[in-house]
């Protein structure tokens, strides 16, 4: 399991399917950019001045743009960004405040006016109705949204949207913006008043310019600001101070961002800061910066969000989308191809009329000139329009949208994966079957449907686990398109295919951070230890949203640096991930769950508490932090009693207990220094040793280690995993050669032990990753890999239970011989000690059943019934 459960865009599912829903303001501030746009200009002579700043070194402000600029600010004025955020006015406010009402789940609203302000009196936190006064709007075009300022600086979002193509008031509830379609409690994360509905927490990085957040934990309160309440000039070209000192002066340069000089990605970076599913890792992103310093882009890897062939499920940004379109693939599609960034008073600020082909025209001529032959539709019918076949309407949690994906339709996918098409939906030939559809795209455009359903299977496949998909996933990895390629990547970790390790190896050097990110999750998930020097050279890569996502991944694999350097590289990075959680995201319920994770996973459980007991502030209602809290308070107090009761205690036993504590508490020089001091050692204890000195640093100290283990038990598979865990975290060893012969995984095994000993590092190196390709494609498991292991799991788990039935008939010895393979394939498991060394002691043989009863606690240092029977014993 990876230790960041919601990290890394699980974010959009737990919103539809009513689990971990902390990302998933997203959605509700997704409905809410989309009702940003409009075309009515609006004039916001007054401010709050706690709320918009003053001044912001480095930018001039829209007033000053304006002055030499008049005709794009004029245009400007027209557009959706100029309406972004208002302060009510009669010109600003398109709801009916005319003593307007409506009724939903029992509870009625009423809009009106008083003394110039505007008010919605509905049920608040404390189930009285009382008025709140709308302090802010947000959009015009196709609804529009109303906060108020509550308590502790939070901005909600009234529960009363108004939904402009139907003139009418609706409940964000009914009308799908939280899908819940009921009426919610008002202890519900989404109710109105909570924290799921609170602009500063998630909706506030696309409604306004330059947004400041500024959450203290520690009071829970927001002293959030802005630096202007539109979409100004500067959000897209840059602070403009510089230009304003230097213009007109010879051979200065521009000093501001000229979109259209920008690459076609970064050009669609500067739009997709806000017309983009995204995570935020960092505030402050300016105009063709690394975009992915600054957000994390939602992917079709989700079933939940995405259908299978990359149509949105819920309301979604078009910045994926955009990207997955052939148009920007294979061509320079950028967002002002077909929006005029300024405005320009049409709908969505089109460059031309939806209706027709003036859109495309200036790439597609040849289709221009002719599109009844091209659709094969009547001229002035709607098949003969381009966006309605190639970027039809869907409609999802109140919006109509666009497809921003730009293909073409494929009605088969609707036979065999379920997905829509355009062909079939409403107003167009609703009243035929897909298959009909389909059957006509046949005969008139031939075969190009196959690959896409051939790809759309696949991901729907690996979507429910089906190993079915990986022949096509790991072709996928090669596909030209970025956003296809990640969610092959995601996707192949899902599946936790070990098959696919050298694929994601390669593309943890991908061209673009998307692919990079997916595919340090997906090694993070397969835990295959061929990838770990590659994720360890992840933890330097460009793009901060990739570094703080390797700490996760080498955790899951349980790595731990065994020098200062190594230290000190994945201390850094892990700083940068507290820094993402402290600043942007310290009210974000699912950051601090995250930072949570790594604490306890080093043992630092006061720390650990702190944050789990931050999430449960953040998110009450929530019963899976409740058992977080639950289980990290049990361990704590296991822990604490454990630690009095065995640090006084200088019986070997005791002290071998207690140097095992310390050790899974990440306090290696300590636990260190207490196995120094015990002489006669298990194979278990002497690969614990190893541990420790390894923790601290002594890496030729844990070589020593691990080679007593095997000397004490040879071919000890917890020692030789961590022999190949310490090889193969050295840089360049896991590069492939030739060794010729072939040889089984517990051949390759054998001779990468025995490198290992004789102190060569690349031979050893290659041996091991030989073993760990051979156990990937079926070959008798080592357990190097995870996939291995779980297989030696099962086969150990076999064994026990084999051995439980023989030792209740009486067959001790019988029972002796299968738990001694149990041991052999699985060493850490505690039961298998424990058992084990009763039945020696049944066959009178105390020594050895002391032994193996005293391992059993090195496992667990505080199994009860262990300890009881090593007394008896």
């Amino acid at each position: 399991m990876m230790i960041h459960k919601t990290h890394h865009l699980e974010m959009l599912k737990h919103m539809v399917s009513g689990n971990r829903r902390w990302f998933l303001p997203f959605l509700v501030s997704s409905l809410l950019f989309a009702i940003m746009a409009g075309l009515m200009a609006c004039d916001t002579k007054s401010k709050s001045t706690d709320f918009v700043r003053v001044s912001e070194p480095g930018y001039t402000g829209l007033v000053r743009c304006a002055e030499c600029h008049t005709n794009n600010y004029a245009e400007w004025k027209q557009s959706l960004h100029s309406v972004a955020m208002t302060i009510p006015t009669d010109s600003t406010v398109v709801g009916s405040f005319n003593q307007a009402s409506r009724s939903y789940g029992g509870v009625t609203s009423r809009m009106f006016k008083r003394d110039g302000q505007f008010f919605m009196e509905t049920q608040g936190p404390d189930g009285q109705v009382n008025a709140y006064r709308v302090d802010y709007t947000i959009g015009m075009r196709q609804h529009q949204a109303y906060l108020t300022q509550l308590d502790n600086g939070r901005y909600q979002v009234l529960p009363l949207y108004h939904d402009g193509p139907k003139n009418a008031w609706v409940d964000a509830q009914e009308g799908g913006v939280v899908e819940q379609h009921q009426p919610l409690r008002r202890d519900d994360f989404y109710y109105w008043t909570n924290a799921g509905r609170t602009w500063n927490f998630h909706c506030f990085d696309c409604h306004a310019s330059r947004v400041e957040k500024h959450y203290d934990a520690k009071t829970h309160r927001y002293q959030s600001s802005v630096g202007s309440l539109s979409i100004d000039c500067e959000a897209c070209h840059g602070p403009s101070e510089k230009h304003d000192q230097t213009r007109g002066t010879m051979g200065e340069p521009l000093h501001l961002i000229e979109l259209e000089k920008l690459g076609k990605e970064q050009a669609v970076e500067v739009c997709a800061q806000c017309h983009a599913a995204k995570e935020i890792v960092a505030t402050g992103y300016l105009p063709g910066q690394d975009f992915y310093d600054y957000y994390q882009v939602i992917l079709p890897d989700d079933e939940k969000v995405f259908f299978p062939d990359g149509q949105p499920r819920v309301y979604l940004y078009p910045g994926a989308l955009h990207l997955m379109s052939p148009c920007f693939t294979h061509d320079d599609l950028r967002c002002t191809t077909c929006h005029d960034s300024h405005g320009n008073g049409r709908s969505v600020d089109l460059i031309a009329d939806r209706e027709g082909v003036e859109l495309c025209e200036s790439c597609h001529e040849d289709v221009a000139k002719n599109p009844v032959a091209h659709g094969h539709h009547k001229p002035g019918s709607k098949g003969n329009q381009c966006v309605q076949c190639h970027m039809p309407y869907h409609y999802v949690t109140g919006e109509h949208l666009t497809d921003h994906r730009i293909v073409s339709p494929v009605p088969q996918n609707t036979v065999e994966n379920g997905v829509p098409n355009a062909c079939n939906q409403s107003g167009c030939h609703a009243d035929q079957s897909a298959q009909w559809a389909s059957q006509w795209a046949t005969n008139w455009y031939g075969n190009y449907q196959d690959a896409v359903v051939v790809r759309t299977t696949a991901v729907a496949q690996a979507q429910r686990k089906d190993h079915k998909a990986l022949p096509v996933l790991l072709d996928m990895t090669e596909d030209l398109n970025a956003v296809w390629r990640a969610t092959a990547a995601a996707l192949l970790g899902r599946l936790g295919a070990s098959q696919a390790v050298p694929r994601l190896s390669v593309l943890l050097t991908d061209a673009h951070p998307m692919v990079r990110l997916k595919a340090v999750m997906a090694l993070g998930q397969i835990g295959d230890l061929r990838a770990l020097s590659l994720l360890l050279s992840a933890l330097s890569d460009s793009s901060l949203s990739v570094r703080i996502q390797v700490p996760f991944a080498l955790m899951d694999m349980g790595y731990v640096p065994g020098d200062a350097d190594a230290k000190r590289v994945l201390d850094q990075v892990l700083s940068e991930h507290r820094a993402v959680v402290y600043g942007v995201q310290s009210d974000d319920p699912g950051f601090r769950e995250s930072l949570a994770q790594i604490y306890e996973r080093q043992g630092q459980f006061e720390e650990a508490e702190r944050e789990f007991d931050m999430v449960a502030q953040l998110d009450p209602r929530h019963p899976e932090t409740t058992g977080d809290l639950a289980r990290l308070k049990t361990k704590r107090s296991h822990f604490d009693m454990l630690y009095k009761h065995l640090s006084s205690n200088t019986t070997p036993h005791a002290q071998a207990r207690f140097g095992v504590l310390l050790l899974k508490s990440g306090r290696y020089q300590e636990a260190q220094d207490i196995f120094s001091n015990i002489k006669d050692k298990s194979a278990l204890l002497w690969t614990m040793t190893g541990d420790a000195r390894l923790g601290s640093g002594d890496g030729d100290g844990a070589k020593v280690a691990y080679l007593h283990a095997l000397e004490v038990q040879p071919g000890f598979r917890s020692a030789v995993r961590r022999m190949a865990q310490m090889i193969l975290a050295k840089p360049g060893l896991s590069t492939r050669m030739d060794m010729a012969a072939t040889r089984s995984a517990q051949e390759w095994t054998a001779r990468g032990i025995v490198a290992f000993r004789a102190g060569d590092d690349r031979e050893s190196a290659q041996a091991f990753v030989q073993a760990l390709d051979a156990e990937s494609t079926g070959d008798v498991a080592t357990g190097l890999g995870r996939e291995g292991l779980y297989r030696v799991q099962i086969q150990a788990d076999s064994m026990i239970a084999r051995g439980r039935t023989l030792y209740a008939s009486g067959d001790l010895k019988g029972a002796l011989a299968f738990y001694e393979q149990a041991i052999q394939l699985y060493p850490e498991h505690e039961e298998v000690y424990a058992i084990y060394g009763l039945i020696f002691a049944d066959l009178g043989d105390l020594k050895a059943a002391e032994q193996q009863l005293v391992d059993a606690l090195l496992i667990d240092p505080g199994n009860a019934s262990a300890l009881t029977l090593l007394g008896t014993v």
